[in-house]
């Protein structure tokens, strides 16, 4: 493999480890207060439960830097300014940077042209994760190949009064897509297979006792399935455990989902279908008896035997159980995911002074210019490098130009000459050195600079020369580093440089600071 992949390689693995570190570390937090809600909440709140499982997961997939002024991250935030100020810095995060900077450091490591033992333990990492969510996903799919084929062998149920019941629980459930049912000799437990065309596979053993409650409570615990979409809900679930296969929480949050929508199938039979809830327990009992191991036991919409039977039982004999209000479970649920689901720190914006605060800030900040027009951007501004002659990684807090030796360069803004000097703060590796100060708390540095045109304390405007591009100090080839400090800080020069947004790649050049 060449470096150059390598290195590549290793950035984007950096970036997913980095990325999916934050999504465990949200879902974690979730998990712990959904849990503890979980706990408090009484069984016939079991649609609720399971939609706050559901954003547990959903966590697990939504970009982390999702951030909303009302969150309670950006409360806590708020309550807490200098640490996170600290901690993330003005203007960078953790956890936002994008794959294309990622891309860029990758780049930039491939120059150093050797694979240091942290690049080998991220590729090895990634390729692990890799490896197992495809092991794991390839175990769910055939999982869910076996039901196929048994509803496949399966053959139409032909009784007319099982397809009368089959229709009357349909209409009662509001369902309006076309739904099957088939009889099987494969499985001792119903199960619904499907979502826009759904199947209700029936053992054979259950449909000889055609006509009893018994039947009645199998087909309508599976068309309330079919009316809560739960196979849709059961493929997502697998999706995301198949790619956090790793967490526990992420299995943990699968199986109370579907304890949970157990228990909500359960409450709708009994609020539409005028059973007796001792009845229909009987036949629940009757469903969660051990089976021969040459019959598939498992369903994959129902899993009825994941939740334990004596308290799925003692549910349904509660006398409030069947009292179902789903607008207030959608209500609660809608309600935490807007304060819970974004996590990052987001800042309200004062709306009856942010037209006066956006005027008040254009007027201090300066109009800063291209200080190397044409020049190539070698490295980034934020990215994790590897400097090409000390080896050492470390944050690259400039944006890198290459042009020809001696090319002019340029004042970026009117402003003050702070300092021209070779030994800048006493580091000679700097080579030589221009700061401008422009007022306002922004500054700009021009450093490894051939020649200096300015003198410290000289006033210059936007444009005027102040030096020439070289090599000087610690450098492998000509280039200029830019910076723009703000209030001591270094900044995006991208934010004030449109051009120093793109990305320009000439062939053989590497990154210089």
């Amino acid at each position: 493999m060449s470096t150059s992949w390598f290195g590549l390689g290793s950035a984007v693995a950096q970036w997913l480890l980095g990325l999916a570190g934050w999504e465990i570390l949200f879902s974690t937090i979730l998990f712990v207060l959904v849990w503890l809600v979980g706990r408090l909440l009484p069984p016939r709140h079991c649609r609720l439960r399971h939609l706050l499982w559901g954003l547990v997961l959903l966590r697990l997939v939504l970009p982390p830097d999702l951030a909303a002024p009302w969150s309670v991250g950006s409360l806590v935030a708020g309550s807490v300014p200098e640490v996170g100020r600290v901690a993330a810095g003005p203007a960078e995060s953790t956890f936002n940077v994008p794959p294309v900077a990622a891309l860029e450091a990758g780049r930039e490591m491939a120059g150093s042209g050797w694979a240091p033992a942290a690049e080998l333990v991220r590729l090895g990492a990634a390729a692990v994760w890799a490896l197992g969510a495809l092991a794991v996903a390839a175990v769910l799919s055939r999982r869910r190949r076996l039901f196929r084929r048994i509803a496949s062998r399966a053959a139409p149920a032909a009784q007319p009064d099982l397809v009368a019941r089959l229709e009357w629980w349909r209409s009662r459930m509001g369902v309006r897509r076309p739904v099957r049912l088939v009889l099987s000799d494969d499985v001792r437990t119903p199960f619904t297979l499907g979502s826009l065309r759904p199947i209700v596979v029936l053992p054979r053993s259950v449909a000889r006792l055609s006509g009893s409650a018994f039947v009645d409570c199998a087909i309508g615990h599976e068309m309330a399935h079919v009316r809560r979409w739960d196979d849709l809900w059961l493929q997502c679930q697998s999706v995301i455990t198949a790619l956090y296969f790793f967490l526990p929480i992420a299995w943990l949050a699968a199986r109370y989902m579907r304890e949970a929508a157990e228990l909500a199938s359960d409450q709708l039979v009994l609020a539409r279908g005028g059973l007796r809830p001792r009845a229909y327990g009987r036949a629940l009992l009757e469903f969660l008896k051990p089976r021969p191991p040459a019959c598939v036991a498992a369903a994959p919409a129902l899993v009825a035997a994941s939740h334990p039977a004596t308290r799925r039982f003692e549910a349904i004999m509660q006398a409030s159980f069947a009292s179902s209000r789903p607008a207030v479970s959608w209500t609660a649920a809608l309600l935490v995911a807007f304060l819970i689901l974004p996590m990052a720190a987001g800042e309200a914006p004062d709306a009856s002074g942010l037209a006066q605060q956006d005027v008040v800030l254009r007027a201090q900040q300066p109009s800063f210019v291209h200080p190397l027009p044409g020049a190539a951007i070698t490295a980034r501004h934020g990215i994790e490098i590897r400097h090409l002659v000390t080896g050492v990684m470390r944050v690259h807090h400039g944006v890198d130009l290459a042009a020809p030796q001696g090319t002019d360069v340029a004042a970026a803004a009117a402003g003050t000459v702070e300092a021209a000097t070779d030994n800048y703060r006493e580091e000679p590796a700097r080579g030589l050195v221009v700061v401008v100060d422009h007022g306002e708390g922004y500054k700009t540095y021009y450093g490894h600079l051939e020649s200096i045109a300015v003198t410290l304390g000289q006033s210059v405007v936007s444009g005027d020369m102040i030096g020439t591009v070289g090599s000087t100090g610690l450098s492998t080839g000509p280039h200029l580093h830019f910076e723009i400090w703000q209030d001591g800080e270094s900044v995006e020069p991208g934010r004030f440089i449109t051009e120093l947004k793109r990305w320009v790649r000439v062939g053989g050049l590497d990154s210089q600071r």
